[in-house]
């Protein structure tokens, strides 16, 4: 071939190659799943992570809807389309996202667009944001910043918001809304203190199913218990044992591989206790399908020999006075790890309520009522047990919990009712009511084994 007409043929392939390929670039991929019995945000979340545009909705709307579906071979518009047959939403595609509303409900609505960055202007990615209403601050939606730090929501027109950005050692900022708000954290200097990092290491680390936190060596092992470190958390609000994966809802709680039934077991352990945090958003199959998203602690194993211990109380004081008391101890040698851990937690609570009916007819009826009631209770747990690792591929373990209420738990309730007509005392009732209630002993055991062969 002649190099004139070399160079004409490579011209016209390179001309070829710069449509086709930008072509199969913009086709919608296709995928597979199956959903039994989903939730509809753990759905569109699955959906979300084959599909890799974003999806924004608001999980207190879709929470009550559950899912069965075969998607095969489609792209993520037509899935969406199946989850939400025979539900009261659409879905309705912007650039970047799909925007999933009811039926009918034609609100106005914005985009939030922010930034977040660090006193540096650094940007802080996996920080929580937070769109609450001006009033009562009720979580509305939330999401966390992309790895340049920026974040987008959907908010609808005319409303007030706030929105509230936290960062794990960085002290939280509210702001009034704004479409294009950009938030600059300062560190907390409290929390940043006596924090070593032994190895260069990201704190917050991207997984298949969602993110991992690595709790020891940062601000996180000084939050306390576990229970006060998981709201500092990327994706994860709530306190007092209810907590929520934004998008995802109620999540199940695992402490190395150990299903946490009982949340006060989140209270029994110290946040410097724990190496790393997993917040799964997508579960995989090896969970029920009725699991829309999982939290997977994994402990610190001690080493060294000999004979130690750790005390902790909390107390508080309100109308009443609550306090907790922890105490462990432990012995270590060759391998071996024996453990027991006491735990009493003294309840007391108080509350007041007042209540005026009133009915307007012939005559005036008022009803009028006022309630006071107190509750006391006293519980004991604890944990004895063991750990032996023989060589660093084999180990293996028992540990048995008790559980028991102390003395009775007392409730009371006292108050009075008083009807009027027309201003005139018809009815007074004073009434008393007292309950006691005794629970037996609570037993429960749990053995595990973890080993590689080959």
């Amino acid at each position: 071939m002649r190099p004139d007409g070399y160079l004409k043929t490579a011209w016209i392939m390179t001309v070829l190659f710069s449509i086709i390929l930008p072509l199969h670039s913009q086709t919608p991929r296709q995928f597979s799943i199956e959903l039994k019995d989903k939730p509809l945000p753990a759905a569109l979340k699955l959906i979300e992570k084959e599909g890799g545009k974003n999806i924004i909705f608001s999980y207190n709307e879709t929470e009550s809807y559950r899912v069965t579906a075969s998607i095969r071979q489609k792209t993520e518009l037509e899935a969406i389309g199946t989850v939400l047959n025979g539900t009261p939403f659409i879905c309705k595609e912007r650039e970047e996202y799909f925007v999933i509303q009811k039926k009918g409900k034609n609100v106005p609505t914005t985009e939030i667009r922010g930034q977040v960055t660090n006193e540096k202007n650094e940007p802080l990615p996996y920080s929580n944001v937070l769109l609450l209403t001006p009033g009562d601050s009720t979580f509305v939606n939330g999401c966390v910043t992309r790895e340049d730090g920026s974040f987008l929501m959907i908010a609808e027109e005319g409303i007030p918001y706030l929105i509230r950005v936290s960062y794990i050692g960085y002290k939280t900022e509210v702001q009034p809304y704004h479409p294009t708000p950009t938030f600059h954290l300062l560190p907390d200097t409290q929390l940043m203190q006596e924090v070593t990092i032994s190895a260069r290491r990201p704190m917050i680390e991207v997984g298949p199913n969602g993110l991992k936190a690595n709790v020891a060596g940062t601000s996180l092992a000084r939050m306390g218990s576990a229970a006060e470190m998981l709201p500092h958390l990327p994706f994860v609000t709530g306190r007092n044992g209810e907590y929520n994966v934004m998008g995802c809802g109620s999540p199940v709680i695992y402490i190395n591989n150990k299903k946490v039934r009982d949340m006060t077991e989140l209270e029994r352990i110290r946040a410097n206790e724990i190496l790393s945090a997993e917040v799964i958003t997508t579960p995989g199959a090896e969970y029920a399908s009725d699991v829309a998203a999982v939290i997977r602690l994994h402990t610190i194993r001690r080493r060294g020999q000999g004979l130690s211990g750790h005390f902790n109380t909390t107390y508080s004081q309100g109308h009443s006075a609550n306090a907790n008391e922890y105490m462990a101890l432990n012995y270590r040698t060759d391998g071996l790890d024996l453990f027991v851990k006491g735990y009493l937690a003294q309840q007391n609570s108080y509350g007041k309520t007042t209540n005026m009916n009133r009915i307007k007819g012939s005559a005036i009826w008022q009803t009028n009522k006022n309630d006071v009631q107190t509750h006391k209770s006293q519980r004991f747990s604890g944990e004895l047990g063991f750990n032996y690792e023989p060589d660093e591929h084999h180990s293996f373990g028992l540990r048995y919990m008790p559980e028991t209420g102390i003395g009775n738990a007392d409730r009371n309730s006292s108050g009075r009712t008083v009807t009027r007509r027309n201003d005139e005392e018809t009815d007074r009732i004073n009434f008393t009511t007292a309950e006691q209630t005794h629970t037996g002993w609570d037993h429960a055991a749990n053995a595990y084994y973890a080993g590689e062969l080959g």
